[in-house]
């Protein structure tokens, strides 16, 4: 009888064994879908097709040499050493983005730059910056203002090289066309030798223009939560330019005492073209996903 018993007891034991690695198995591959499906779903949530940002940009970095070369007498006049400047230029810039996969993202960005640049001198007093400069003595008082507008279109591709949990690097590549509106520039020169309130006032206006190419661009994101992020990028850019053409111009000669002197003036030698290299652009934005 014994031999029957401990007979019967492995059989229990192997039936006992086996139930317990089913059991383990079914839960084993019930704990890995489960997981699958909330990281999936995690994955998701953290991952959604559509992004936005909004930008503001380095104005700065924008305008550059060749542009301030088809400007002629405003931006020597804007950048020379005498007077207080003031830049009340802005750049901002809005991007949709569209994920096509977990690592790669396409983006649209649309932008526009204002510049709009004011300088004042009071020559009253002053007897150190006043040498070395048409027009500038210490007798007058002047004005100066540089306006213009740069549209910016770029089409491009984002690739996501590091992702945690709260921290976003990326670099990419796009396509580029700036275009330049008409520039305006005005100068007002007051007398002040004169109590009457005798000055000059000169306004011009050069024709814009366009640049197109290619750039490169790297930037990162810090998520504050599931949908918003800040971050910062820099972008890099190769461009065919085409800017400036006739300058026209108007002085004003203002006598309170008689009619004012009117004289209409051009400049023809006043346009730029070429291939060039960009300056490096900062910008900061903040990114909403949905």
């Amino acid at each position: 009888m014994k031999p029957k018993i401990h007979e019967h007891k492995n059989i229990l034991k192997k039936m006992v064994s086996k139930t317990k690695f089913l059991i383990t198995l079914a839960l084993t591959i019930l704990c890995s879908f489960s997981f699958s499906q909330q990281d999936s779903l995690r994955r998701k949530e953290i991952l959604p097709k559509w992004s936005f940002s909004a930008a503001i940009n380095s104005v700065e970095a924008q305008m550059d040499q060749k542009l301030f070369d088809t400007w002629v007498f405003p931006s020597a006049n804007y950048y020379s050493y005498f007077g207080n400047k003031h830049d009340k230029s802005v750049s901002l810039s809005i991007l949709p983005k569209y994920r096509i996969t977990d690592d790669i993202t396409l983006r649209l960005e649309f932008g526009i730059t204002n510049i709009d640049l004011v300088s004042h001198y009071d020559g009253i007093g002053d007897t150190t910056s006043h040498g070395g400069h048409i027009g500038v003595t210490s007798n007058i008082t002047k004005n100066d203002t540089i306006r213009q507008k740069i549209y910016k279109y770029a089409a491009g591709i984002q690739w996501s090289f590091v992702k945690k949990k709260y921290i976003e690097s990326y670099c990419g590549t796009s396509l580029y066309y700036l275009s330049y509106s008409e520039m305006h520039w005005s100068d007002y020169i007051m007398d002040n030798l004169q109590t009457s309130g005798r000055g000059t006032n000169y306004i011009a206006s050069t024709p814009g223009g366009f640049a197109a190419g290619m750039g490169a661009f790297a930037g990162f994101n810090i998520y504050l939560n599931k949908y918003i992020a800040v971050g910062g990028e820099f972008s890099y850019s190769i461009l065919y330019y085409k800017l400036g053409g006739i300058e026209s111009g108007v002085e004003e000669n203002i006598y309170p005492a008689s009619p004012t002197a009117i004289d209409h003036w051009k400049i023809y030698n006043n346009a730029s073209k070429g291939i060039q290299f960009s300056k490096v652009m900062p910008s900061f934005h903040i990114n909403f996903r949905f």
